[in-house]
């Protein structure tokens, strides 16, 4: 023990770089995470970026919705998470669930196409929720799109 602590009381350069070297490097680490912000708005931004304000209500007609969505999927199932979701939409623009926001239906694709036509300028905007799969006609065959989509 003697020997060691008198190999290091020789090489003063060895002490001083090992005693201040994990200081310095744990300084260096805490700088570079003050100035992630800094950092990361110097970054190139792609694509356009439009802040969307707060959605007016529709007041166009008595029974007009300001959102309507509708669930691209089984009739049968419950979608929570979708209902949770737009309450979240219709709470942070000051809508009201049910009167402003309303779920229009759980279907086919052909039945909210078939639903937009039959109900025309009811809708200020609409929100289509695709969760098993959308019905298209090419060129006169039925083809189905899956909506979900996995890198396997």
């Amino acid at each position: 023990m003697q020997k060691t602590l008198l190999m290091f009381m020789r090489n003063k350069t060895g002490i001083i770089v090992q005693t201040f070297c994990p200081i310095f490097w744990c300084l260096c680490l805490i700088y570079y995470n003050t100035r992630e912000p800094v950092v990361d708005a110097m970054r190139p931004r792609v694509g356009e970026f439009q802040d969307i304000g707060p959605t007016s209500k529709c007041f166009y007609k008595y029974d007009c919705s300001t959102i309507g969505y509708f669930i691209v999927g089984d009739p049968e199932k419950e979608y929570p998470w979708i209902d949770n979701i737009m309450e979240e939409v219709a709470n942070k623009n000051g809508l009201t669930m049910n009167e402003d926001v309303k779920k229009m239906s759980v279907g086919r694709a052909s039945d909210f196409n078939d639903y937009i036509q039959e109900n025309s300028n009811k809708t200020l905007y609409s929100v289509v929720w695709c969760t098993d799969y959308w019905d298209v006609d090419v060129i006169g065959h039925p083809a189905q799109i899956p909506c979900q989509f996995s890198q396997k």
